[in-house]
């Protein structure tokens, strides 16, 4: 099997994913970010911390648009709809409108805005603040692109030039249909077209570039002393070389890495290149050559076994199904050893390379590539995994367990694994620290210490273990339920880290400053002096298929490391993660403009809070210039607040009293409310709690004496019926007393 090494170009992208995609229109703010348009026509503005929609930000007269222009000298967004043109002032958010129909394009050169209205173009005049016609055209809805000395007009097939109110034809494409110009030296014109890149000479003629050829072009700008294009599956880096006879050669620097997308629009700032396409907004640093390099592409699907970056700028080694390759620090290829059998597992010990084959245990040099002796002692182990501690090998076998084998000892069997192995057990991942081993299986973790193997039962329930990395101290667990950091004994209760977006990590490894995962969406990095706060930044790099990517090489020697699936690999220089600006997404209520900025406030502009006990208000601020610049702010109210200087972006408040409050930022002296909010008291101390209770009060007092009422009533009915019968059975004795008296008195009469 014949594999592919190859070394391509060098770049670092981030992506938002939260905005209206694709995205069709970026305009770059210099040192903040960049305005954009989605395909549905929704604009946001994205920086180097937050995304939010312009819904977000203002009132909008119309939910969508169709065009977007910025101006970064007076701070305006200009956008178009079907029957009006709006001037958004960013600083003073504050709108106006003006009814014009029919724009087919605006953009903005050097403070001046211009429009291309069915066929006229115009300029704005600030003073009359009205829009002055320039020229007209036989064809309507011409593209323009303004330059220091005229503007170049496009339609679909033909290009002018407009200068001192004068027209001039230029050439005809009649083939091609053009996307995008761009001004080079010597009065020279590159176009984007339907087709490829065509070269404009002075004179009118036109000459189809042979690179490029046959794809669309929908963008090209200079940037960094390099020609870009924005093409159907990616953006290409050139540099010019004049050739003979008026002619330009493009050298091909950067081609995009597979399944960048399509870009359909870029934007140069001073030191980054954005990018607006079909995945959303990219931005390529000017400080990202030599950064991420793809460097190996198989022929198949699951050819990639693994690749391990070797210390000390010695290079790779990648091992695919059937052959190995050790690549030096430029990625040539040193040398190449091809394998009988396929290959299963990898691991390195003391400048040998150990790997289990289909036939057996096998090992190489790793400075030669030489095929060596096997080991007697490992001609009958068989393991289906070989791991590696430094200073002795690991091997799994489904039908012997668990064995270490030392190079200059001999093979030790441990049996209670295998003893494990009968009821079910498998190891999955290994690592060493300083004074132990870590083994991760299906069921749990075992720490082994001097031989002594101990099931570490922690409190949290971490499931099938996939992986564990020993990084800066802690070991790193990765699960299917999670990421999990034990302290360095593990008998402690582990830390759970959660990943943005809640994704689920495929796969972690670390670099001297950092903790990175590898998930379906994104890279996911942490500081390894910040790992308390478990704040983790995310980018994407592409050339993985990162839509549907899911990373299962994952690498590091500290300095760089490699991440790719079976098929595709990169290696990436871990420091640039330091310096790269991590996008995420925050929602901010309202905002406030204070003098020439723009606050987004994480709370209503003017609200009341009722504040529960021993809780916090979290002010989240952001600036739309400025980001990382320091102020001073106090929180005024209830006897006054103390000055802070911080560039915190969320401000946190303990402990506040029922009262008024205002945030006000300090600024040269002058002092501006952010925000007001009241912290309300509680309900019982308040008026209407009062009344509240008074009637509840008197409603309970009113229940008691209705309630005794009836009881009083109860008693006074039962003590009726009895005197009733009392009375009764008194009547009924008398009755049964008056004959026997009559009778005697009768007797008394009768005789003498």
């Amino acid at each position: 099997m014949k594999s592919s090494l190859a070394s391509a170009g060098e770049f670092i992208y981030q992506a938002v994913g939260d905005i209206d995609r694709p995205v069709v229109q970026i305009a770059p703010i210099p040192d903040s970010g960049a305005w954009t348009m989605g395909g549905q026509g929704v604009v946001s503005f994205v920086d180097g911390e937050n995304s939010y929609a312009l819904s977000d930000v203002t009132q909008l007269p119309e939910p969508t648009f169709k065009k977007m222009a910025y101006d970064p000298q007076n701070s305006e967004l200009w956008l178009v709809s079907a029957k009006y043109l709006y001037r958004y002032e960013v600083t003073t958010n504050t709108w106006q409108d003006f009814l014009l129909k029919g724009i087919s394009d605006i953009c903005v050169f050097e403070g001046n805005i211009f429009l291309s209205i069915g066929a006229s173009i115009r300029r704005f005049d600030r003073p009359l603040s009205d829009f002055v016609p320039l020229a007209e055209l036989p064809e309507h809805y011409p593209r323009i692109y303004p330059s220091a000395d005229k503007i170049f007009i496009t339609t679909k097939h033909k290009i002018s030039s407009l200068a001192s109110g004068e027209i001039t034809p230029l050439a005809t494409l009649i083939d091609n249909e053009i996307y995008s110009l761009l001004p080079i030296e010597r009065n020279r014109l590159i176009l984007g077209t339907s087709s490829g890149l065509v070269i404009v000479k002075s004179n009118g003629e036109t000459k189809a570039l042979t690179t490029l050829s046959g794809k669309r072009i929908y963008d090209v700008k200079m940037w960094n002393a390099k020609l870009w294009a924005a093409t159907s599956d990616g953006v290409y880096g050139f540099t010019l070389i004049e050739g003979n006879n008026n002619t330009v050669i493009l050298r091909q620097v950067y081609s995009p890495l597979e399944s960048d997308g399509a870009t359909y629009a870029l934007a140069p700032e001073s030191d980054s290149l954005w990018l607006a396409g079909i995945y959303g907004v990219g931005v390529r640093p000017m400080f990202a050559d030599g950064v991420i390099k793809k460097f190996v592409s198989a022929e198949r699907q699951r050819d990639i076994r693994a690749i391990i970056p070797l210390e000390q700028s010695q290079g790779v080694m990648v091992f695919m199904q059937n052959s190995v390759t050790h690549l030096d620090e430029d990625l040539n290829t040193v040398w190449v050893t091809q394998l009988n059998n396929r290959v299963r597992s990898q691991a390195l010990l003391k400048g040998e390379i150990w790997l289990v084959t289909d036939g057996g245990v096998i090992r190489i040099n790793r400075e030669t590539g030489d095929v060596m002796p096997s080991d007697p002692y490992l001609a009958n182990a068989s393991p289906e995994k070989i791991y590696s501690d430094g200073k002795s090998l690991w091997l799994w076998s489904d039908k012997v367990g668990l064995s270490r084998y030392w190079p200059d000892k001999a093979l030790l069997p441990y049996t209670e694994f295998w003893e494990q192995r009968h009821r079910g057990l498998m190891v999955n991942s290994m690592a060493a620290g300083p004074n132990s081993t870590v083994i991760a299986t299906n069921m749990g973790l075992y720490i082994a210490i001097n031989g002594q193997f101990t099931y570490v039962d922690s409190s949290e329930s971490i499931g099938n273990i996939m992986q564990v990395k020993y990084i800066n101290g802690s070991y790193w667990v990765l699960s299917y339920t999670g990421i999990y950091v034990y302290s360095n004994d593990l008998f402690s209760p582990p830390k759970k880290a959660t990943l943005p977006l809640q994704e689920k990590a495929q796969c972690i490894f670390s670099s001297k400053d950092n903790v990175f995962f590898g998930t379906s969406k994104h890279i996911a990095w942490q500081s390894l002096s910040d790992t308390q706060h478990s704040h983790f930044h995310t980018a994407q790099v592409p050339g993985l298929q990162w839509k549907d990517f899911s990373p299962t090489l994952c690498v590091g020697n500290g300095e760089r490391f490699v991440i790719g699936d079976s098929k595709t690999a990169l290696l990436v220089k871990a420091d640039i993660f330091n310096n790269v600006r991590p996008f995420s997404r925050e929602a901010f209520v309202s905002s406030v403009t204070l003098g020439t900025r723009l606050w987004r406030v994480g709370l209503e502009k003017d609200a009341s809070y009722l504040l529960p006990a021993n809780k916090a208000i979290s002010v989240s601020l952001s600036l739309l210039y400025d980001s990382k610049c320091p102020f001073e702010y106090r929180l005024w109210g209830n006897g006054g607040g103390e000055w802070h200087t911080t560039e915190a972006q969320e401000l946190n408040f303990d402990h506040l009293l029922p009262g008024s409050y205002q945030l006000q930022i300090r600024e040269r002296n002058r002092i501006d409310s952010l925000l007001s909010f009241t912290i309300e008291q509680p309900l019982y101390l308040r008026f209407w709690g009062v009344l509240v209770c008074i009637f509840i009060s008197f409603l309970v007092l009113f229940l008691i004496l209705v309630v005794r009422n009836i009881k009083l009533r109860q008693q006074n009915t039962y003590l009726r019926k009895t005197v009733h019968v009392s009375i009764k059975e008194l009547e009924a004795k008398k009755r049964q007393s008056k004959p026997e008296v009559a009778i005697r008195l009768r007797f008394r009469q009768v005789q003498p």
